[in-house]
């Protein structure tokens, strides 16, 4: 079973972003998810209709310390820097469910409302 689960918190705002022909949208960030001793710094790429529901709905406006739980497959990569082979792990974000907004150092939870019309976005079609 290829599936990462997990809890975290922004280390920045995401941003929408488009490969080369303009039409496939996504976004990357990366996710601090600590346990007691230690922290892990995890890459997250979202693509379609949740890239664009992430980066540009009023809705949401994730911001650096808001907090996400997300799943989704493990996923690499091979690319080349600076003439030295390197291997990029990220989790593709399929599941994703907002909870909280880091308001002045403090984690508020988000109304469950809000959160219910979120979790509930219609991407039908969006993603590749």
């Amino acid at each position: 079973m290829n599936r990462w689960a997990g809890i975290g918190t922004l280390t920045a705002k995401p941003v929408l972003m488009a490969v080369e022909d303009g039409k496939k949208k996504y976004t990357r960030f990366q996710m601090v998810c600590r346990n007691q001793r230690e922290h892990d710094i995890v890459q997250i790429a979202v693509w379609g209709g949740k890239a664009v529901m992430l980066t540009q709905d009023d809705r949401v406006m994730l911001e650096k310390g808001d907090m996400l739980g997300i799943a989704g497959p493990i996923k690499t990569s091979k690319f080349e820097k600076n003439n030295e082979g390197r291997v990029m792990v990220e989790v593709r974000g399929e599941d994703i469910t907002f909870l909280g907004k880091r308001i002045e150092n403090k984690i508020i939870p988000i109304p469950e409302s809000t959160l219910d019309d979120l979790n509930n976005f219609d991407i039908t079609g969006q993603d590749d």
